[in-house]
C-alpha cells in the first residue's frame, strides 16, 4: 500500500500542476491505469476527511424562543431528542407543497426564520425553469423554420439533379426521413404530409416513438440496431405543455438518433458494413452542406448558441466541423456520390476531438474480453450535451470497472458516487460496502482526479457548471482544524449528511431541468415579521448563483430577452450579508430589516397578515412567477416535486433485458429547526423549509414524469415504499410523518460512535445503583440527586431510544426512581443514560 500511495503522490504532482478547463479522456485513462490496484482503504487515504462530532449535545431549556417553537410546532419526544443531540432536526410531520408555503406558515406562527441553502437552490430551480421554458418556446420556432428550409432544399436537390443511382436515391430518402420525422414531431398539428417514398417508414418510426419501448430497427442501413425509445417520453417541465412535449420529442430525435461515421468498438450487437458507413457519412455531409448554404444555419446556430451558454457543447461531430472538411476538399454536391470522396471525408472526421464521445448513451453489448465497448463516432444535427455528473456515473458501472482482469458487473451507480466526484470526501463512508463489493475505487478516484483538475474558467463557463459549482461549494471542510471557526451544529455528522441531502436534491432539480439536453449515460449490457432571521452563511455559494443569472442576462445568444438585474441585486445583497455572518461581523440594522422583508416589504412590525400580495424580495427573486396568497398559496395544494432519470442499464448482471432506469427526485418540502448562536452569541432556535431527496430504480425502461412521481409518492405516503426507501444519508436527522426517528447512527465517520461513547465513559461509581439486574417488568435506580431536574433514557445497543422519563424532585440527596419497562423490550442488553444537571451517568442494563 505504501508503494501505491507514493506512486499516486507522484501522479498528483505531475498532473495537478497543470490545471485544465477541458475534459481530457487520456488523462483519465492514464490515472486509471496507475491506480488499478487501489482499494477502499487507499481511496480513503487519498481523499481523507477527519471524523465529525457525534452530536452537539445541548440543553433546550435556555434556548431563545424554544418554548414558543415547541408550543407552535408541538415537537415529539424523538424530535426533541434530535434537537438535544444534534442542535437541529428535519421532520416530515410538517410538510409543505413549496418552500414559499413553508416560509409563509412560519411567518404566521411568528417564529424565528431559518433561510437555508435549500431555499435558495430551489429558488434558482424555479427561476431557471421559467427562463428555460421561455427559451425553448423560441427554440421551437427556430427549429420549425430550420427544418422547413432544409426539406425545401432537399426537394430542390432532388428536382434539379440528373443523378440516378442507388447512392443518390438513398441519400435523398434518408435526408427526407431524418428531417421529416423531426418536423412532424415538433409541430404535429401543422399540415404536413410525408413524401410517399418514406411514408411507411416514417409512420413506423412515429409509432415506435409513441410506444416508448426498446426496439430493434434498421435506420439508414440494412443492419438492425437497438434504440431506446423510452427516452422520447416527455419529462421535466416539457410534460406541462403540449407544444413543449412535441418539441421534446423532436429534439430527442435529433439528439439521440445516431448517424454513424464509424462503428462502436468491441460491441457484439451490430456492425455496419463499409457501404453502410459510407451511406451515413454521405448523409451527414449532405445535411451539413444544406445547412451551410441556406438560412437554416442561422436558425440552428441561434438554438445551439443558447444551449452552449446553458449547458455546453454537443458530444458528437457537428455540421460546422463537417462543412470545414468539405470546403477543405473543395467538394460539390455531386462529389458526395463518390465512395473515394466519402472515405476522405470520413478519415478527416475521425481525426476530430469530437469523434470520441465522452461517454456512451446507446444500447451496446460488451463482449467477454477485457476490452471495453466504446461508442462509435457519430454525427447529429442537435446532439445532446455531455454532463460532468453523467461522466461520473458512466465510469463507475459495467463495463468500465475491471478488477483482476475481469469486468465487474455493477449495473447502476449510487448517487453518492456523484457527490464524491464533485469533491465531498465524507460520503466515502456511505459507499464503503459497494466499493468493497465491486472494486471500483480506481474508477472513482480517476473521475475525482479529473474533476479536481478543472480551473475556475471551467466552473464559470455556463449555467450548468455554475449550478454544479454552487452545489460543490457546500462540500464539508475535511479537516477538524479547518472546522474550528464553524458553528457547532455544522461540525456534526448529522448536519453534514443533511447538507449532502441538500446537494443531492438540488442535483435532482438540475437534472430535471436539463432532462432533454443533458446526455444520459447508459451502462453496457451485460416579516410582520419574524422575531429573528438566520441566513446560512455561504458566500461562495451565492456568488455562483449570481454567475448563473449574469450569464442569462449578458450572453448574446439570449438577445437581451431576460433582464436579470433585480435577481442579481437581491443575491448580491444576500452574499454581502452572508460574508458578514461568516466573518462574525455585526449586521447593520438595514441588513436585519432586509432579511425580515422576505415576504412583505414592511417598514415596521405592524404588517397586516391579511395582505394578499407578497411584496418582499422573494417576489423579485423568482423569474416569471406572480406571488400572491390567492394565486400561489391557494393554487399549489399538492407538493411541487421533481424527478429525473439519470442513468439506464438495459440488462442485469446476468445479461437479461430488464430496462433498469435510475431516478433521483425531490419529495415534499419538510420543516427544519436549527439551534445556533444569534448575533449576541445566544443560542436561538430557527425554523425553515428544507428539501427531501429520494433515489430509486424502475424497470422495463419505465421513466417517471413529475405527475407520475407525485402520484406514486402520494399513494404510498406513510407506507413502506416499494423500492423508494428513505435514503440512508438523511435517516439519522429526520423524523417521519408521526414524528418518529428513522435511524440513529450517521453514516459519515464520527469521532466516537454513540454506543462506544456510552460504554467507554460509564462513570456510575457510587452515585448510581441499578436493581434488580437483570430486570424484567421494572427497574429501580438509586441516584444521588444534585439537581431537582432529572432525565432517564433507555436505548438499544445501536443507540435507538426506547424510553425517556423526566422527573422533577423536591430537593437534592438520594432518591430511588422506579421505571416500568413497557412492551417495547425483548430479552438482551440495553444502555441507560441518566442526565442530572451537568452530571451524566451511563451504563448497561440487562433485561430478561
Amino acid at each position: 500500500m505504501k508503494h501505491i500511495l507514493i506512486t499516486l503522490l507522484f501522479i498528483f504532482i505531475c498532473y495537478i500542476s497543470v490545471e485544465s478547463s477541458e475534459f481530457d479522456l487520456n488523462k483519465y485513462e492514464s490515472f486509471l491505469e496507475n491506480t488499478k490496484d487501489l482499494d477502499y482503504k487507499g481511496l480513503k487515504e487519498m481523499y481523507p476527511s477527519d471524523p465529525f462530532n457525534n452530536s452537539d449535545s445541548i440543553s433546550l431549556d435556555s434556548v431563545n424562543y424554544y418554548q414558543l417553537s415547541n408550543n407552535k410546532l408541538n415537537y415529539t419526544e424523538d424530535e426533541i431528542g434530535l434537537l438535544e443531540e444534534n442542535a437541529f432536526l428535519v421532520t416530515e410531520r410538517h410538510r409543505y407543497p413549496t418552500f414559499i408555503h413553508g416560509i409563509y406558515e412560519i411567518w404566521k406562527k411568528d417564529l424565528p426564520l431559518y433561510l437555508s441553502n435549500d431555499f435558495f437552490l430551489n429558488i434558482l430551480h424555479l427561476s431557471f425553469k421559467n427562463i428555460f421554458k421561455k427559451l425553448e418556446r423560441y427554440n421551437q420556432g427556430d427549429l420549425r423554420n430550420a427544418l422547413t428550409i432544409m426539406l425545401n432544399e432537399i426537394d430542390n436537390y432532388e428536382d434539379s439533379t440528373n443523378i440516378n443511382s442507388d447512392e443518390f436515391n438513398n441519400l435523398i430518402n434518408d435526408a427526407k426521413l431524418y428531417i421529416s420525422v423531426a418536423k412532424k414531431l415538433n409541430l404535429p398539428q401543422e399540415e404536413f404530409n410525408f413524401d410517399s417514398s418514406i411514408e411507411n417508414e416514417a409512420n413506423h418510426l412515429l409509432s415506435l416513438i409513441n410506444d416508448e419501448k426498446l426496439a430493434e430497427i434498421s435506420l439508414f442501413a440494412e443492419t438492425k440496431r437497438f434504440y431506446d425509445f423510452s427516452l422520447f417520453k416527455p419529462r421535466g417541465f416539457y410534460a406541462d405543455n403540449q407544444n413543449l412535449s412535441n418539441y421534446f420529442k423532436a429534439i430527442m430525435w435529433l439528439g439521440h438518433i445516431n448517424i454513424y461515421i464509424s462503428n462502436p468498438e468491441n460491441n457484439l450487437v451490430f456492425e455496419l458494413t463499409d457501404a453502410e458507413l459510407d451511406r451515413q457519412t454521405r448523409l451527414a455531409s449532405f445535411l451539413s452542406n444544406i445547412i451551410e448554404n441556406s438560412e437554416a444555419k442561422n436558425h440552428l446556430e441561434v438554438i445551439n448558441n443558447r444551449l452552449i451558454a446553458l449547458v455546453g457543447r454537443q458530444d458528437n461531430i457537428n455540421y460546422n466541423e463537417v462543412n470545414t472538411i468539405i470546403e477543405g476538399q473543395n467538394f460539390e454536391f455531386e462529389d458526395l456520390m463518390e465512395s473515394n470522396n466519402i472515405s476522405k471525408i470520413r478519415t478527416e472526421l475521425l481525426q476530430l476531438k469530437s469523434a470520441k464521445q465522452s461517454y456512451n448513451s446507446s444500447f451496446l453489448i460488451s463482449g467477454k474480453t477485457i476490452k471495453k465497448a466504446e461508442p462509435g463516432s457519430v454525427f447529429k444535427l442537435l446532439g445532446q450535451r455531455p454532463l460532468i455528473d453523467g461522466f461520473i456515473t458512466s465510469r463507475v458501472v459495467y463495463d468500465e470497472i475491471i478488477h483482476n482482469e475481469e469486468k465487474v458487473k455493477r449495473m447502476l451507480p449510487n448517487s453518492l458516487d456523484v457527490l464524491f466526484g464533485l469533491g465531498n470526501n465524507a460520503v466515502l463512508s456511505g459507499l464503503e460496502s459497494e466499493l468493497n463489493q465491486y472494486n471500483y475505487s480506481p474508477n472513482l478516484a480517476s473521475v475525482r482526479y479529473l474533476i479536481d483538475s478543472y480551473d475556475n474558467s471551467f466552473w464559470e463557463r455556463n449555467v450548468y457548471t455554475n449550478w454544479l459549482a454552487a452545489i460543490r461549494s457546500l462540500n464539508p471542510t475535511i479537516s477538524e482544524e479547518g472546522r474550528e471557526q464553524q458553528r457547532s451544529y455544522k461540525k456534526t455528522a448529522a448536519w453534514q449528511q443533511k447538507t449532502a441531502s441538500t446537494q443531492l436534491a438540488s442535483w435532482a432539480e438540475l437534472r430535471h431541468d436539463y432532462i432533454l439536453h443533458g446526455k444520459q449515460p447508459t451502462s453496457d449490457v451485460n416579516i410582520c415579521e419574524f422575531p429573528d432571521v438566520y441566513l446560512e452563511p455561504s458566500p461562495e455559494f451565492f456568488q455562483h448563483l449570481i454567475n448563473i443569472f449574469q450569464i442569462i442576462e449578458n450572453d448574446d445568444s439570449f438577445e437581451n430577452r431576460f433582464p436579470m438585474g433585480k435577481i442579481i441585486n437581491v443575491f448580491d445583497t444576500l452574499k454581502t450579508i452572508s460574508v458578514k455572518i461568516h466573518g462574525n461581523i455585526t449586521l447593520e440594522d438595514n441588513d436585519r430589516l432586509f432579511l425580515k422583508r422576505i415576504l412583505f416589504d414592511c417598514s415596521d412590525w405592524d404588517c397586516d397578515p391579511g395582505q394578499d400580495v407578497f411584496t418582499g424580495w422573494i417576489s423579485e427573486l423568482v423569474y416569471g412567477m406572480y406571488f400572491s396568497k390567492k394565486y400561489f398559496i391557494e393554487k399549489y395544494k399538492d407538493p411541487q416535486m421533481t424527478v429525473a432519470d439519470i442513468h439506464t442499464s438495459p440488462s442485469d448482471e446476468g445479461g437479461n433485458i430488464v430496462g433498469w432506469v435510475k431516478h433521483i427526485a425531490t419529495g415534499a418540502v419538510n420543516l427544519s429547526s436549527v439551534v445556533t448562536e444569534n448575533e449576541e452569541g445566544k443560542k436561538t432556535i430557527y425554523s425553515g423549509p428544507v428539501y427531501s431527496f429520494f433515489d430509486f430504480t424502475t424497470s422495463d425502461f419505465y421513466r417517471l414524469n413529475d405527475d407520475e412521481w407525485v402520484e406514486k409518492y402520494s399513494e404510498e405516503l406513510g407506507n413502506s415504499f416499494d423500492n423508494i426507501q428513505k435514503p440512508i444519508v438523511s435517516q439519522c436527522y429526520t423524523t417521519d410523518s408521526e414524528g418518529k426517528r428513522y435511524n440513529y447512527e450517521p453514516i459519515f465517520e464520527t469521532k466516537e460512535k454513540l454506543v462506544s461513547s456510552v460504554l467507554n465513559n460509564s462513570n456510575n461509581y457510587d452515585a448510581v445503583k441499578i436493581f434488580p439486574q437483570p430486570a424484567k417488568d421494572y427497574v429501580n435506580i438509586s441516584l444521588n440527586i444534585v439537581n431537582p431536574l432529572c432525565k432517564v433514557e433507555i436505548m438499544t445497543m445501536s443507540g435507538k431510544i426506547i424510553q425517556t422519563n423526566k422527573y422533577q424532585f423536591g430537593g437534592t440527596g438520594t432518591h430511588i426512581i422506579n421505571i416500568n419497562l413497557n412492551n417495547n423490550y425483548t430479552q438482551g442488553a440495553y444502555l441507560y443514560k441518566i442526565t442530572n444537571g451537568d452530571d451524566v451517568y451511563t451504563g448497561k442494563l440487562i433485561i430478561q
